[in-house]
């Protein structure tokens, strides 16, 4: 699994950490275990379409931007991501990120909820590159 849940970071939240070999894959992973927090995957089906769009000067913000959209989703249109597809390119000015995610609304009587993510957090919020590929590590407030 190329994401684990991580304990004693934060009191009262949810910390993980991610691994990949891209930064692309990297930005899928965190998706995955940001929503994996919030519903048993096998439990959402991919119905719906949703294109996510984000610009940020380095990767890190680039991160917290999308990880931030995918909540807002969540909060906006009770829409849950089974899967993202992460394009991202080098602008003029930092980095621009386009997503197509697939997932379905919330029904809570087929859904098996997790957490309810309130925001993703800055506290410990990291993205590092190294010789084995990318990693994050997130905190969320739930």
């Amino acid at each position: 699994m190329p994401y684990r849940y991580l304990e004693d970071v934060a009191i009262g939240d949810l910390a993980f950490e991610a691994r990949a070999e891209s930064l692309r894959e990297l930005f899928q992973e965190a998706a995955l275990a940001l929503t994996s927090s919030m519903v048993d995957m096998a439990s959402l089906r991919a119905v719906t379409e949703e294109v996510i769009r984000v610009e940020a000067m380095d990767e890190e913000s680039l991160l917290h931007a999308f990880l931030s959209e995918i909540v807002f989703l969540k909060d906006a249109k009770r829409l849950l991501l089974k899967t993202v597809e992460v394009e991202i390119a080098k602008t003029d000015s930092g980095l621009r990120l386009r997503a197509l995610g697939m997932g379905e609304q919330i029904d809570a009587r087929r859904h098996q909820l997790g957490v309810d993510v309130k925001a993703v957090t800055y506290h410990g919020f990291r993205v590092i590159s190294d010789a084995k590929g990318w990693s994050c590590t997130v905190v969320l407030d739930v």
